[in-house]
């Protein structure tokens, strides 16, 4: 059992511009979020998706609605194991405020990213175990299906770690855009088709 999956990070919020961690807060696309998820209608317009998945955060709800809307998708379903990383006490942050309130994590962090949590909240490898039973879900229910999913850069970080093998040093120099596309052949076997198209 395997499905071809699209994986989609949301537009772009004034958060992102900002460096500024999100986590669960509820941030709205901005204007170039917008317009960048029109343009990735533009890269879905000779894929016939199936279904279409989104994370239940409004970055990654609004960004559904266009493709939904603008590909002739009349359902989203939504999930929250979708959602990004639970930052913790460092959701709002930018990444120069964290260091400098919270140094202690910052260390452990720039040692192990992918294992250590933010204070209160996941870390890397906790998102790995929540997105990989969802995507196993996906797997049985829409067998050789085309599946679109829109969710965050750490879900998407975390998928192509369980697919590609690669330690998290690597994974630090493999940049996800805002409405980057990356697809996955995602079963018993997995594989990476293509990366932030």
């Amino acid at each position: 059992m395997s499905v071809t999956l699209y994986l989609m990070r949301h537009g772009e919020t004034d958060w992102n511009k900002e460096k500024r961690l999100m986590g669960h807060f509820d941030v709205p696309i901005n204007e170039v979020g917008l317009q960048q998820a029109h343009i990735l209608v533009e890269k879905l317009y000779n894929i016939k998706l199936d279904s279409i998945y989104s994370s239940d955060l409004r970055r990654a709800l609004q960004t559904t609605e266009v493709l939904a809307d603008q590909l002739g998708i009349s359902k989203i379903k939504s999930d929250c194991r979708l959602r990004e990383a639970q930052g913790g006490v460092c959701e709002g942050l930018t990444w120069a405020e964290m260091h400098q309130a919270h140094p202690e994590w910052w260390e452990n962090d720039q040692k192990d990213w992918y294992s250590t949590p933010y204070s209160g909240g996941e870390s890397l490898l906790d998102i790995t175990n929540r997105v990989e039973d969802i995507l196993n879900e996906l797997a049985k229910k829409h067998v050789g299906k085309h599946i679109g999913v829109v969710t965050h850069w750490g879900v998407i970080c975390a998928v192509l770690i369980s697919v590609l093998k690669i330690d998290q040093e690597h994974m630090k120099r493999v940049h996800i855009d805002n409405c980057g596309l990356t697809v996955e052949h995602w079963g018993k076997e997995k594989s990476l088709l293509r990366l932030n198209a």
